[in-house]
């Protein structure tokens, strides 16, 4: 009696899911800006870098601020100079980039004052800044390794130029010439260049020149489908396919994110509410609008906003098959990850004041049922009560003595 006993606790204890495979938490930390707005930002180890803007369209009170998470200080990095905005902030390691352009007075450039861009360069640990010697129409700086990546669009021609700056030798080096693109949505990792033109997106490898067509746009007089945003790092691009049907009953605007595995040329499509990987995601899944598709090259993800006071933050681990769901107030956009530091801007309707939000992941032995997505532990659980059951009563249905 007591053997067999013992014999049904074992397989009940072995056949429940393991507590060190516990789900992820995320615990926001508080950043005090004095009130400032945040427009986006990028972080990288001990490190954020951020926009903050001024009330109204007045772009020269932009400023480039830098803040330290270890010692929770902030400070600004970057002042326009008169007539002109700071924008493009980029940051990897110790080195953090931005440029100054002419600024915008009621949407309009003063074309009777035409000023130059300049990009500039900050060595952290020497908290040192240099303006590159790059030509004047140079914009939308990234750090890639020992590279800035750098671009310009012609004002006389449907063309953008690609160029790599290296760092240490203070040289340019052409890299393409391509149709005209939308250069602050550039993306930049590990050899390859992410972008975008008017009829699809693309993905460039930059050692052997090949240039693959990721996403094609479709247009018709019923229908139409684009992309609305995307991110790249390492493996992974991530885009949010934005679709349109005019006419019949599905008539409606949808979002779907889409995963693309750059070294095994492959697309999945994902659930927009569950960050599962889904052969056909249903129309009714599609419908709500989908914001910040994000990646580190472990982790993909993007937001949406769920309810008036509350957005999701779906983070999806393909190599692992994991999704985690972060709740998180307000409207959440420009959400930027680095391994187990997140950022995010937070606003709430009907200001259009965002904060910028700081949160750590935190794994614990107790997963947080209201921060992951239940499956496997809950199946596995069941099955152990399930086989423990069956055992100690006999499959007869009578309990044996």
């Amino acid at each position: 009696m007591n053997y067999k006993r013992a014999i049904v606790l074992l397989i009940f204890l072995f056949l429940l899911p393991v507590a060190a495979a516990a789900d992820s938490q995320w615990v926001n930390k508080d950043i005090n800006l004095e009130n400032e707005s945040v427009n986006s930002g990028v972080i990288s180890g001990d490190y954020i870098i951020f926009l903050t803007v001024g009330g109204g369209f007045n772009q020269s009170e932009n400023r480039i601020k830098l803040y330290n998470i270890s010692s929770e200080e902030s400070k600004t990095v970057g002042i326009p100079s008169e007539g002109m905005t700071v924008t493009g902030e980029d940051i990897s390691g110790d080195y953090a980039v931005w440029f100054e352009t002419q600024a915008m007075e009621d949407f309009e450039i003063n074309e009777s004052d035409t000023k130059l861009n300049s990009v500039y360069l900050m060595e952290i640990s020497e908290n040192t800044t240099t303006i590159l010697d790059l030509p004047g129409d140079a914009e939308w700086p990234k750090i890639t390794g020992n590279n800035i990546f750098w671009s310009n669009s012609s004002e006389n021609s449907f063309e953008t130029e690609f160029y790599f700056y290296n760092i240490t030798t203070g040289e340019s080096k052409h890299i393409l010439t391509t149709d005209s693109v939308s250069p602050a949505g550039i993306k930049v990792s590990e050899g390859a260049i992410a972008y975008e033109n008017l009829t699809s997106l693309h993905i460039y490898n930059i050692e052997s020149g090949k240039d693959t067509v990721v996403f094609e746009y479709e247009y018709s007089n019923e229908s139409g489908s684009n992309i609305d945003s995307f991110d790249m790092s390492g493996d992974y691009l991530i885009y949010i396919k934005h679709s349109m049907i005019s006419e019949g009953d599905d008539k409606g605007v949808y979002y779907e994110p889409v995963l693309y595995t750059i070294s095994a040329n492959k697309t999945e499509s994902l659930n927009p509410k569950t960050g599962e990987i889904s052969e056909s995601v249903a129309l009714a899944d599609q419908k709500t609008q989908l914001f910040s598709p994000f990646t580190d090259g472990k982790r993909v993800g993007w937001s949406y906003q769920d309810t008036d006071a509350d957005s999701k933050i779906i983070l999806f681990d393909p190599a692992e098959d994991n999704v985690s769901i972060i709740t998180a107030s307000g409207t959440v956009e420009e959400v930027n990850i680095d391994n187990d530091r997140m950022i995010w801007t937070e606003s709430f309707f009907p200001s259009f004041h965002s904060s910028l939000v700081y949160a750590e992941e935190d794994v614990t032995e107790e997963g947080n049922p209201s921060t992951s997505t239940p499956g496997f532990s809950f199946i596995a659980c069941f099955s152990g009560i399930l086989a423990a059951i069956l055992i100690f009563t006999g499959f007869s249905g009578k309990r044996k003595i």
